[in-house]
């Protein structure tokens, strides 16, 4: 049986209950066999519980750079036979950080080609995280790479576009925040603050709890459904795009405000709620805005729905009808994966597809298969088909089956760089930071723009001006590239790093533009990781797992 939905259910609906399995079955298997394949799930009572479809010969791998060969025969426990595939050498990144091409074939000869992506979580620095497409309606995998400065990346998530905007489908949770959710029974993948991949099914929905009532937010970023209550973050855009009328609070630091416009603003850093629910809370009340996790899952800092479900606990899992996967799931096509193994290496894995003589792709089940034969102990899919996608150190190592890269909303990136976050929201460069003799240089436009202040660049004389307004209005600071001095509002200092030009991008000391800018910063060494925080950011709300607001009156 499948202990994954046999466990999540309980949790997600308070009842008990087992799930008997109906996938492993063909299509037409599964219609002669009297099962709907767009049923998610076949519940049976305690007394019917379903025994143990696998009789599994155990996790394997052998040389990485040999062909891998399953142990004991030509087929997998539930009947279906491996592909043989041969790991090309592995190249190094960062440290921590391998990437490996593959070729081969599935056991009915159709050829395949893939990537792989090794990560060590331990490895100093490194980092898996979601990212979000910075338009509504998508953006590339390398642009986006490229924006963090990622050594690595692959797609991610699954997604439905609509008049223009690309909407992610499921949950995503960045750096302990809610981004979206939903309410699809599909597996979701957690990273954690120490880099282990876990794999649950959640509903992180939030509840606003104020004047005494408990409402669910029912929907995250997502469009706007009349009489339901919605979350919209400043991730969605910049308006909310409702209809005039809709009720609507909006939270920025101060206490909400209350609309009949419709389509408000979206703070940066605050949120909106739409709907019923804005209109029902009385005005005064104290509002606390909060999202669960299960238990287990309070070390998690970013998570992505994916599914199907692949491996768990070193065996395959083939449950992609019982997840609500229709269509192409049992056509060869390209896929994406990722899992971990029982070294707590995250594994990032892309096949191509639909190109004969080249590759052409995996049916779900395959893909299990391959995981398993890759190491892994827990993998989940991601979205494939055309988006199936890997970029590495600046460009696009598979082929896309589209024959070019499609506009996504979301990705999973590897990053080798020191952290920087300002209040709370983690601040991606172009250009990675670097330390020069114990101080930390960061690109200068993402830095003083993030801070509120103007900048121009003096080509002529190699000079970064930057002045309020902003945080700190009437400020001005000077730069030079190569000097190891500057000026703040005509004051000469001293600096223990000079600007300097890396990357084509001007780098300046992020601790002495901070503070001369009027923001505080901490350097923890345990991360390591800075920190930046103004004034202003003491106050800004975010929805997460704790906080509170209020209603103005």
């Amino acid at each position: 049986m499948f202990r994954s939905i046999q466990k999540a259910i309980p949790w997600l609906l308070g009842i008990t209950i087992m799930v008997m399995p109906i996938s492993g079955y063909s299509r037409a298997q599964a219609h002669d066999a009297g099962l709907d394949t767009s049923t998610r799930m076949t519940l049976v009572a305690e007394s019917e519980a379903p025994t143990s479809i696998w009789n599994w010969p155990g996790q394997f791998l052998q040389d990485p750079t040999s062909n891998l060969q399953p142990p004991t025969s030509s087929s997998s426990a539930a009947g279906l036979p491996w592909p043989v595939i041969e790991l090309k050498a592995p190249q190094v990144l960062a440290p921590g950080v391998t990437w490996q091409p593959w070729t081969g074939k599935a056991a009915t000869g159709q050829p395949l080609a893939g990537q792989v992506l090794k990560i060590d979580p331990a490895a100093p620095l490194v980092e898996i995280r979601p990212v979000l497409a910075g338009t509504p309606g998508g953006e590339h995998l390398s642009s986006m790479a490229k924006k963090a400065a990622a050594v690595a990346g692959i797609n991610g998530g699954y997604f439905t576009r609509n008049g223009g905007r690309t909407t992610s489908i499921g949950n995503i949770i960045i750096d302990g925040q809610l981004q979206a959710a939903g309410d699809l029974l599909r597996p979701t993948l957690g990273l954690t603050k120490d880099g282990r991949l876990l794999v649950s099914y959640l509903d992180p929905r939030p509840v606003l709890e104020a004047g005494g009532q408990e409402i669910p937010v029912e929907r995250v970023n997502l469009p706007y459904q009349p009489g339901h209550t919605h979350l919209y973050t400043s991730e969605w855009g910049l308006t909310t795009g409702t209809p005039a009328g809709t009720p609507e609070l909006v939270f920025d630091g101060g206490p909400g405000r209350f609309s009949l416009e419709g389509s408000s603003p979206i703070p940066p850093g605050g949120y909106v709620i739409s709907g019923p629910a804005a209109q029902s809370l009385p005005a005064g009340s104290p509002v606390n805005l909060q999202y669960k996790l299960p238990p287990g899952w309070e070390e998690v800092s970013h998570a992505l729905t994916g599914g199907p479900l692949l491996v768990e606990d070193g065996e395959p899992v083939f449950q992609a009808v019982m997840e609500g996967f229709t269509g192409t799931i049992y056509s060869r096509g390209p896929r994406t994966a990722i899992g971990s193994d029982a070294g707590g290496r995250i594994l990032l894995v892309t096949v191509d597809g639909r190109q004969p003589g080249y590759s052409e792709g995996l049916i779900l089940e395959e893909l299990a298969l391959l995981m398993v034969q890759l190491g892994a102990r827990t993998a989940v899919a991601l979205d494939g088909g055309g988006s199936t996608e890997m970029w590495v150190q600046g460009r696009v190592v598979n082929r896309p089956s589209d024959g070019s890269e499609r506009l996504l909303p979301n990705g999973l990136l590897v990053l080798a760089q020191i952290p920087v976050y300002l209040n709370g929201q983690r601040l991606l460069f172009d250009v990675p930071p670097v330390i020069e003799n114990g101080r930390t240089l960061v690109p200068f436009r993402k830095i003083f723009a993030a801070l509120g202040a103007e900048v121009q660049w003096r080509e002529e004389t190699q000079q970064v001006l930057a002045t309020g307004p902003g945080i700190a209005t009437g400020v001005t600071v000077e730069l030079t590239v190569g000097q190891n001095t500057a000026y703040v509002n005509g004051e000469l200092i001293s600096l223990e790093a000079a600007p300097k030009i890396t990357g084509g991008r001007t780098l300046v000391p992020l601790r002495m533009v901070s503070e001369a800018l009027g923001a505080a910063v901490e350097w923890d060494p345990q991360g390591p990781a800075i920190y930046i925080r103004t004034a202003r950011g003491d106050e800004t709300p975010r929805p997460s797992r704790a906080g509170g607001d209020s209603l103005g009156q």
